[in-house]
């Protein structure tokens, strides 16, 4: 998932346990879609999901009031995986993988990034659908929860939450030509022409975006949700050691062997 870094912070802070006033909100592809949890050891193809590789794009436009914010927390979750912004800039990623029935949730200081006027919330939502030693997945089971809670100094409160309202997109642009070792991932090919630049941000189209859709199944039937008791990952900026050309690319050697994701300008 492209994230822009530059400006990255670790917000990250111990969830508390909150009354969600938010929904499971997911996409037209995996609504209503029975729950299947193929719950084991044998890490067999056949239990793979049909559905495979899908990135979700959901944005959220709110406005905030001239009075002086406080504080500002955004307790999120997704299954598989989520990949927050607010105002175009990287939060976090998570949730640490868990089952539905004590499945972990994180929380984050967002007071720095929320702005007076028009702000937007972007998630980057990611199913593997693949049954492995990674992630759970292969069950069917694709959505998200957020609830941002902003405390001004005068003492009033303003809450947005995950609902109808959010917009939701399908990116097509990961074309994945590996599955690697023990079906764990798959290789992050991506074609950026297809890619919507700029889609967290205010200043984005909502041409091609539908509504999200409040899931009947599986929240809160399939979910329990608690607060991570482990921290969320943290992320570091790391330059190659050194850039060669090659026969129609270029290798960026990084002295060792890495796990990350590549940021680059064109």
């Amino acid at each position: 998932m492209p994230t822009t870094y530059k400006t990255y912070r670790y917000r990250s802070v111990p969830a508390d346990t909150i009354r969600w006033r938010g929904y499971w909100i997911t996409s037209y592809r995996f609504y209503h879609l029975p729950a299947c949890r193929p719950y084991g050891h044998d890490r067999l193809r056949q239990f793979n999901s049909e559905i495979q590789n899908i990135h979700t794009l959901f944005r959220k436009t709110f406005r905030v009031s001239d009075k002086p914010l406080q504080h500002a927390k955004l307790y999120i979750t997704g299954d598989d995986l989520y990949k927050l912004y607010i105002n175009g800039q990287f939060v976090g990623e998570g949730p640490a993988q868990s089952y539905p029935f004590a499945y972990n949730y994180n929380c984050y200081d967002v007071t720095d990034l929320i702005e007076h006027g028009d702000n937007i919330i972007g998630v980057h939502l990611y199913y593997q659908g693949l049954f492995n030693i990674y992630l759970i997945s292969a069950d069917n089971l694709c959505g998200m929860i957020a609830q941002l809670v902003l405390i001004h100094e005068d003492g009033t409160v303003q809450t947005v939450v995950s609902d109808g309202s959010w917009l939701y997109r399908e990116c097509d642009a990961y074309t994945p030509q590996t599955l690697y070792g023990y079906q764990t991932q798959f290789s992050e090919d991506i074609d950026l022409n297809r890619y919507p630049s700029g889609w967290n941000r205010l200043t984005a189209s909502d041409d091609g975006w539908e509504r999200a859709l409040i899931a009947a199944n599986p929240y809160p039937q399939e979910y329990s949700l608690v607060p991570q008791r482990t921290q969320t990952v943290s992320h570091t900026v790391c330059y190659p050691t050194e850039i060669r050309v090659i026969e129609n690319g270029y290798l960026f050697d990084f002295g060792k062997e890495m796990t990350g994701n590549l940021v680059f300008s064109v």
